[in-house]
């Protein structure tokens, strides 16, 4: 913003309650695919905050919490503090708000204050929305229509199956190195319509009533 007015301040309202089941310890014990697990999860959930979109999970650290943050001391934590020491604390969950240009804990509140409490920065999965599949697809079709007429015009000849594998394997680098850049969060509409907005709205109220 201009003038005297820069800046963004957030209002936390209670009630935050996180996508994902509670994460079990034997889930880290195990040497599962944490990342997967949060996006079948995610999938699943009934009241997460994803539309459907091409998705990229990766690793991040810690920014937003969305709802208070439990003393270091509280129990849960100190069950958590326990795996942090283990090293089997399952990783927070992130997701990206580009309004925001930042990063909110969907899950792992208590697994954030832990790591943090034990010394150590907590290991985060991160997801955010991608550019539209449609985009990526066409790319892909491109790379993949050429392939085929080049593999078939291979074929044709003999002796040439080295020169095949090699533009197998050339095919699947192109594949995964198409770009996966972020695309612009999409929010849900309020349940209730404007009425129910302005009651949020009010209920965030900061400095100035006309904000």
């Amino acid at each position: 913003m201009d003038g005297p007015n820069e800046g963004v301040f957030l209002h936390r309202l209670p009630g935050y309650r996180s996508p994902l089941p509670p994460v079990r310890a034997d889930l880290t014990r195990s040497g599962a695919n944490v990342p997967h697990q949060y996006a079948r999860w995610l999938e699943e959930s009934p009241h997460g905050p994803l539309h459907d979109a091409r998705r990229l999970l990766g690793l991040r650290r810690v920014v937003v919490p969305l709802r208070p943050l439990s003393p270091p001391d509280a129990p849960r934590v100190k069950a958590f503090r326990r795996r942090a020491r283990e090293g089997t604390l399952a990783p927070v969950l992130l997701w990206f708000v580009t309004p925001l240009d930042g990063w909110l804990i969907l899950d792992g509140h208590d697994r954030a204050v832990a790591a943090l409490a034990e010394g150590s920065d907590p290991e985060c999965v991160t997801v955010e929305r991608l550019v539209d599949e449609d985009v990526r697809r066409r790319q892909s079709r491109t790379l993949t229509d050429e392939h085929e007429w080049r593999a078939a015009a291979l074929a044709r000849r003999p002796g040439t199956e080295h020169q095949r594998r090699r533009l197998a394997q050339g095919l699947g680098t192109a594949l995964a190195d198409l770009p996966c850049e972020a695309a612009r969060t999409v929010a849900w509409p309020r349940p209730g319509g404007p009425a129910t907005w302005g009651d949020l709205d009010a209920r965030a109220m900061f400095e100035c009533p006309r904000d």
